[in-house]
């Protein structure tokens, strides 16, 4: 697992905007044999469900410390997960803005 995690976490930031990162054997976060297993905290699937955290941090309401904007906040456009791969797109993400169109009547 730590070899997915680590080479997220380094190469990630090399990624050009608009590119892709890509993990594929992702389904040996549930092998033991490889040092996962269902929810098994320190594998990469549990490490790419809190990604998704991250991109929701514009939504944040309250002073909760632990969901704060981050830089993967900022350039993850979309996460996919798929039968034994992540894929990841990068981009620049700035917060969302609320825009109203058309007639609305309050």
């Amino acid at each position: 697992m730590t070899q997915q995690i680590t080479t997220f976490e380094k190469m990630f930031h090399h990624v050009s905007n608009d590119g892709v990162y890509i993990c594929e054997d992702t389904h040996t976060s549930y092998w033991p044999t490889f040092g996962g297993g269902f929810r098994q905290p320190d594998t990469f699937m549990e490490m790419a469900k809190t990604l998704i955290d991250d991109i929701h941090a514009f939504h944040k309401r309250g002073r909760n410390s632990e969901f704060q904007i981050s830089d993967l906040t900022r350039s993850i456009e979309s996460l996919h997960f798929y039968d034994s791969m992540v894929v990841i797109e990068k981009a620049l993400v700035s917060s969302p803005e609320l825009v109203f169109t058309g007639e609305a009547q309050f």
